[in-house]
């Protein structure tokens, strides 16, 4: 197959293709990563042996490319950094290949998502942080540092991108920053504690370091929902705008064919949870959504709601930014606003469904089991880690699951950037909570402890 074709159209799936180049001869098995005209990584067979095959474009930038990578991999060798070995390559005036030895494990991400404890994760995550720790140690700077880039082979780490490698002493402070980027890629709640870790490793982060690495992460993750790329697309058909999963797009389609009718008629035909003044919320079993719908009630709601975001919006970003940083709540599947002349209308938000009951189903001289007291009392703890307030903490918007609990109607979600505003829409979300229940039963007893904030 021709490269340059390759590495335009990608590797179909399900296929066995030869590449030669010079006399080098793979075939391609599966895709591994692509980036369109600039380079394909994939799983291959040379002369019958499993490996792992990077074929480079024919411009500067792939040759760069390709050469910057044969001197990294033959650099982490020289330093004693574990690494797969070059095994063979040839350059062309079509582009360049590179095959890599394959080596059978999972990377950090797929280890990761196996283990079910805090403690094994916590584990993992020391362990991971303390083999960085060395290797800048040995003069090796990971800029592209990721968990998919991290393979545990026979109980060792090994590193698989050595393009993005930088080679020389390491500066203190650049060390801690690399680590904390490393951190930031985890829940927050799985990352050790930064004491210990200083205990643990030759050098750790800061809890500055981690914050700033955390909010650069989240900041581009969310950046990431609102605009085209692999995993959203936007949304602009028949009057309406907004931002949509990719995996789901096929079934939403069908909703908008008739635009703003069509997503009413999708309504109508929904089975009703609620429907009041400001909001109608309808369930579609036929996939397992939840349809919620901002209702204008006047002109004059109108025209308070052409500033800032739309609730659908801001309820879309909220969303992500819980699931990023590790707590329950429904996936956000697409957020729709209706747009005409300029105006903004109602607005949609599509989430997947959620099961439990709500915390207000919980009787006042009952507790909770500690699994979901733990998780309660975490979700206030990362409000404040985080700055953020719910800004509607009923207790029927907390739902009860067989993992903990999930948070629901994030309309009012607000983030803070100045602490004392952040501490007091969290003492209102408080005091909101704990209203559902009269001072004298245990319930309210026991979610008061779990959430007071002298206490964290």
């Amino acid at each position: 197959m021709v490269l340059t074709k390759l590495l335009d159209q990608g590797l179909p799936e399900q296929s066995l293709l030869p590449l030669t180049m010079s006399d080098l001869t793979v075939e391609l098995e599966t895709s591994l990563r692509w980036l369109p005209g600039r380079r394909l990584t994939a799983l291959a067979r040379w002369n019958g042996t499993p490996v792992v095959a990077k074929a480079y474009a024919a411009s500067s930038r792939g040759r760069d490319e390709f050469q910057r990578e044969q001197r990294a991999f033959d650099q982490l060798h020289r330093r004693g950094v574990a690494a797969p070995v070059c095994l063979a390559y040839a350059e062309t005036r079509e582009g360049a290949l590179l095959l890599l030895e394959y080596l059978e494990g999972d990377t950090a991400a797929q280890y990761l998502a196996a283990l079910t404890s805090r403690a094994e994760r916590r584990a993992l995550i020391t362990d991971l942080a303390g083999w960085v720790a060395i290797q800048h140690g040995r003069g090796v700077l990971q800029t592209d540092i990721h968990l998919g880039n991290f393979l545990l082979h026979k109980g060792g780490w090994y590193l698989l991108d050595a393009g993005s490698c930088r080679f020389g002493a390491v500066r203190y402070n650049v060390a801690k920053e690399n680590l904390a980027r490393l951190l930031a890629q985890f829940d927050p709640l799985d990352v050790p504690d930064l004491d210990t870790l200083r205990d643990t490793l030759p050098i750790a982060p800061g809890r500055g370091h981690l914050h700033r690495a955390q909010e650069h992460r989240y900041r581009d993750m969310l950046g990431k929902t609102q605009r085209e790329c692999t995993e959203f697309v936007p949304v602009n058909t028949a009057g309406l705008r907004g931002m949509a999963r990719r995996d789901a797009w096929p079934v939403l389609a069908r909703f908008l064919e008739g635009g703003v009718d069509g997503l009413n008629k999708t309504t109508a035909n929904g089975r009703m949870l609620k429907d009041g003044g400001s909001a109608t919320v309808v369930a579609l079993p036929e996939n397992g959504w939840v349809l919620k719908r901002y209702n204008l009630k006047n002109a004059a709601h109108k025209f308070r709601r052409q500033f800032g975001r739309t609730r659908a919006k801001n309820a879309w970003l909220a969303g992500h930014f819980l699931r990023f940083i590790g707590v329950d709540t429904p996936q956000p599947i697409a957020f729709l606003e209706e747009s005409s002349g300029g105006l903004v209308g109602r607005c949609w938000l599509i989430c997947t469904g959620e099961t439990g009951a709500g915390l207000d189903s919980v009787r006042a001289d009952d507790i909770l089991p500690e699994y979901q007291a733990r998780a309660l009392g975490e979700f206030f703890h990362l409000m404040a880690d985080f700055s953020f307030a719910h800004g509607d903490m009923k207790a029927s918007n907390i739902l009860l699951t067989k993992d903990g609990i999930s948070i629901i109607d994030l309309d009012a979600f607000r983030r803070f950037r100045l602490p004392v505003l952040a501490r007091r829409a969290r003492e209102k979300d408080r005091k909101r909570l704990l209203r559902n229940w009269s001072e004298e039963t245990p319930l309210r007893a026991q979610i008061a402890r779990l959430i007071r904030e002298e206490n964290r």
